[in-house]
């Protein structure tokens, strides 16, 4: 029924594979109700278009057939295949258990600490050296282990936005819960139900494509029927 389709979160087993938008479905699909009822319509609105072209307005004109053979039906497949990625691929859905990345100037300190070891054991050849190091590095560790562990007493934690619609799961910036879908999809554009999924920062180069080769497929009909 509609209801067990309808807004937020739902998954669904098929042929032994979880299709989905719940955060343990493996393949993404949106079961949106108002989604798989307008997504078969752009399918069959474009097919129908194209059969009736070549049905009926291609007999007698040449100009017709090279711009319907060169132009439209090129144009129909691309949009039928961006139509396709648009629907089946991630729209940037924030995974369970997502954590805030590191900022540059940890990673920077990661970095430099990890130049620093290799420099280090490449230099010291002799194991008497090598152990005399190891236990300044030690103490050196301790010591900043303890300097570590005072100023995180000292320094209030930060809270991470969190999404309580997605049971708390993290919220990256940029990042809008999507109803229709139940997730939090980063950079979030809008749910369109003609290609049955979210658009957000993975899959919008595709709905721009199908937008783009539809317009191409409307001028060339328009074309043709002149």
């Amino acid at each position: 029924t509609c209801t067990n389709m309808s807004l937020g979160r739902s998954e669904h087993r098929i042929f032994g594979k979880v299709y989905g938008t719940s955060f343990h479905a493996k393949h993404w699909r949106s079961f949106y109700c108002l989604g798989v009822f307008y997504l078969p319509l752009s399918v069959a609105l474009h097919s129908f278009i194209a059969v009736s072209l070549a049905t009926n307005f291609l007999s007698n004109s040449v100009p017709a057939i090279i711009i319907y053979s060169s132009i439209y039906i090129p144009c129909y497949c691309l949009a039928m295949a961006s139509l396709y990625m648009t629907t089946v691929t991630d729209p940037g859905a924030v995974p369970l258990g997502a954590r805030p990345l590191a900022s540059c100037d940890e990673k920077k300190a990661q970095h430099a600490e990890v130049e620093m070891v290799e420099t280090t054991s490449e230099a010291v050849e002799d194991k008497s050296l090598m152990a005399q190091h190891l236990d300044q590095d030690n103490q050196m560790s301790s010591s900043r282990e303890e300097d570590d562990n005072s100023e995180l007493r000292a320094k209030p934690t930060v809270d991470i936005p969190r999404c309580e619609k997605c049971d708390g799961n993290y919220k990256p910036p940029r990042a809008h819960h999507d109803k229709f879908t139940g997730r939090c999809i980063v950079k979030l554009d809008h749910y369109c139900p003609f290609v049955c999924n979210a658009i957000g920062a993975l899959n919008h180069k595709y709905f721009f494509l199908f937008i783009l080769y539809t317009f191409i497929v409307c001028i060339a009909a328009g074309i043709i029927l002149i």
